[in-house]
């Protein structure tokens, strides 16, 4: 028994409570206040319809989401919010997992319940956009560059690379994320140690390996999407 009252199974049965109304409630509640989609979201969709490696803009993950969802569930407002909801109640599981390597989960519970009063998982989420597919992925690439280092199995490393890919799928402003478990890794005791096992390679091979398409079909087909990211960080005088 914890001092806050509640028991380790009633915080585990609370943090899916919890997922239950916050996905109920942030889909219904925009779904009955909106009556179209914004901009944004019916671009990313007819991006997607295309299936192409890449856009002008931003690299092709979302829109591919965005389409593949909508086509099997039905083009309509009520799929693009539940789908915006998805990908935030992905964070909060891969937080609260995350939460519990450090604490107990009553605690766990109360650190991802109080993501709820950051606009970004609550009604900023509702807008499903390049910036806003990144709060789960960077989650879940977080949670898995902890999993990797700390528990030394293989499959965390592949798990890394992968997510740390597909973030970069979505925005190239993603290599901060890679960056910095990279810096993490480096300068860490635990985190240089596990250079003595193949993990950290296999981690760098399937990153490379699930990126490499993207840049490809990038460069052979001169997309604007590399120099649209450059834009940001030198803007034309």
């Amino acid at each position: 028994m914890l001092t806050h009252g509640i028991t380790d199974r009633q915080a585990r049965g609370l943090f899916g409570l919890f997922l239950a109304v916050h996905l109920v409630m942030w889909t219904l509640l925009p779904g009955l206040t909106r009556h179209e989609l914004d901009s944004d979201s019916m671009m990313h969709f007819a991006w997607g319809q295309e299936w192409m490696g890449s856009y002008n803009l931003h690299p092709p993950l979302l829109p591919w989401i965005v389409a593949g969802f909508l086509q099997t569930f039905g083009v309509n407002n009520w799929n693009y919010v539940l789908l915006s909801q998805i990908n935030i109640c992905v964070a909060f599981t891969a937080i609260w997992i995350l939460a519990l390597q450090f604490f107990r989960p009553a605690q766990a519970l109360a650190a991802v319940c109080l993501l709820e009063f950051v606009p970004y998982y609550s009604f900023l989420g509702i807008r499903l956009n390049h910036t806003s597919l990144l709060i789960s992925l960077w989650s879940v690439g977080t949670l898995f560059a902890y999993l990797a280092v700390q528990r030394r199995r293989l499959i965390y490393w592949v798990l890394l690379g992968l997510f740390m890919a597909l973030a970069m799928l979505t925005k190239y402003y993603a290599v901060t994320l890679v960056g910095a478990i990279g810096a993490w890794i480096l300068f860490t005791p635990r985190g240089r140690g596990s250079f003595r096992s193949p993990g950290p390679y296999v981690a760098v091979v399937v990153f490379l390996a699930v990126l490499y398409p993207h840049v490809d079909y990038v460069l052979s087909q001169n997309v604007a999407t590399i120099r649209h990211a450059g834009d940001y960080f030198f803007p034309a005088s």
